[in-house]
């Protein structure tokens, strides 16, 4: 008998070790840190820590931005039901007050953005990014007034295939994280370490680099401004994601005060490779006979098609140019329609291939624009799809099952897999017969690559125009 419980004991003792060892991996409700003590811990590295908090907050971008009746801005291709939270930061010690873009802000080399976060619900997709949002600095004359716009990446996004958390990889949902948004590699080492000092464990260390060789930093008139950018898409369930947005996550702008600081500037990172060599296009055909069977179906009607170009000046090739890119994502791409008017009496037939069921995404969808102000009017996702297809094929036509087709229509009746364009609560703008719209199709986060699918491997999006 005591030799038995004895061996009980070194059970339990190891367990008991083992627990101890795995605490740097342990899931969220156990992680030690806390926003005070990562303040102290900060103060102590010679850090300046303000009183008063920054937030990573929900916003909506046509009530905020575009649509006021005052409003300078237009609504950059929104994605519609697609929720965002954007950052909200306080000025820095010493920085200039000059007009900036909506929820931009300027930092040092020698400051730091750090995001105590807590991840979504499990949802399709969710991200961290931070863009330069406007530039004084330039080669060329500004876009927009006193400076221009340029709403440009600055290094990959970090999503939810690729974020450190406080639980496993594999469920990276409802979890805490730290992100740090620095420029030095001094900063860098030193928030970090105040950090794990604070009871963090650095498993749910994240890092964007905002890189000295291909930006103005500080906080001066003609320094760049930024700002950070959460994506959130295709929730499991909507609910879950609406009371995650009804809360703020604290953001700390800290702001190294040691005179022996001599600035070394963190080198541009690594770019993600896209691609699979993997193509869609021996669908081609059957995406053919869709739009054959489509237009088969509305034989009184005057069938057109839209050409689609590819918008894509994105993250440093925009930024080299100073083009405004519209805040894209490195997890994404996204084929869009010219322009193109749907009076009274006219519809659009968007077809194509479910590129969320070849694998290709995490999620698919297409979102309907007003095209003078940008505005998102409406968006349909890829687990809708289902079945829409076989309103103009045979359920036995092979491949159905990888495509769909989705009308837009003034009037949709009952149809369930149609689009009623909705006339926007927006001051700015008023819908006619004469209003350009578009089509934007976004590919988000292949699987294989953990980032944006790579456009030569897509088998693009169609676009019908019937009229009378």
């Amino acid at each position: 008998m005591k030799s038995r419980w004895h061996s009980i004991a070194v059970v339990v003792l190891l367990a008991i070790s083992a627990s101890l060892l795995l605490g740097s991996v342990a899931p969220s409700s156990q992680v030690k840190g806390d926003v005070d003590s990562l303040k102290a811990a900060l103060k102590q590295a010679g850090f300046l820590v303000p009183q008063k908090d920054s937030v990573l907050a929900s916003f909506d971008m046509p009530s905020e931005v575009c649509c006021p009746a005052d409003a300078k801005f237009k609504c950059m291709y929104n994605n519609v039901n697609a929720p965002y939270l954007v950052s909200k930061v306080e000025p820095g010690p010493g920085e200039v007050t000059v007009p900036l873009p909506n929820n931009n802000f300027h930092l040092g080399q020698n400051e730091a953005l750090i995001l105590i976060g807590q991840t979504p619900p499990p949802m399709a997709y969710f991200s961290y990014t931070v863009f330069m949002g406007s530039r004084r600095t330039t080669r060329f004359p500004y876009n927009f007034g006193i400076f221009s716009l340029v709403n440009a990446y600055v290094a990959d996004s970090i999503n939810n295939m690729t974020v450190h958390t406080s639980g496993p990889p594999n469920d990276p949902f409802n979890r805490q994280m730290l992100l740090f948004i620095v420029a030095d590699q001094e900063v860098e080492a030193r928030v970090r370490e105040a950090a794990r000092k604070a009871g963090y464990p650095p498993s749910m260390f994240n890092t964007i680099v905002l890189p000295p060789a291909v930006l103005h930093l500080g906080v001066d008139a003609m320094a760049d401004s930024f700002f950070l950018v959460q994506r959130t898409a295709v929730p499991q369930e909507q609910a879950a994601l609406d009371e995650y947005l009804t809360h703020s996550q604290t953001l700390l702008r800290v702001t190294l005060q040691d005179p022996a600081w001599q600035p070394k500037p963190i080198p541009v990172p690594k770019v993600a490779v896209r691609g699979t060599g993997q193509t869609e296009l021996d669908l081609v055909p059957a995406l053919d006979a869709l739009g054959e069977a489509i237009k088969a179906r509305y034989p009184d009607k005057v069938a057109t098609e839209q050409k689609l170009d590819w918008y894509y000046w994105e993250g440093f090739t925009g930024l080299q140019e100073e083009e405004n890119q519209m805040a894209p994502s490195s997890d994404a791409v996204g084929p869009r329609s010219l322009p193109f008017k749907l009076p009274k009496g006219s519809f659009a037939i968007v077809f194509g291939v479910n590129h969320h069921a070849t694998g290709k995404t995490s999620y698919s969808s297409f979102s309907l624009y007003e095209d003078t102000l940008w505005l998102g009017l409406d968006s349909v996702f890829d687990r809708q799809y289902a079945g829409s297809a076989t309103d103009y094929l045979p359920a036995d036509t092979p491949d159905v099952d990888k495509l769909y087709a989705w009308k837009i229509a003034w009037d949709c009746g009952d149809d369930p897999h149609c689009m009623t364009i909705k006339r926007p609560d927006c001051a700015r703008l008023t819908l006619t017969d004469e209003s350009p719209y578009k089509i934007i199709f976004r590919l988000y986060l292949e699987p294989a690559t953990k980032t944006g699918p790579e456009i030569r491997e897509i088998a693009f999006d169609r676009v019908l125009l019937f009229q009378p």
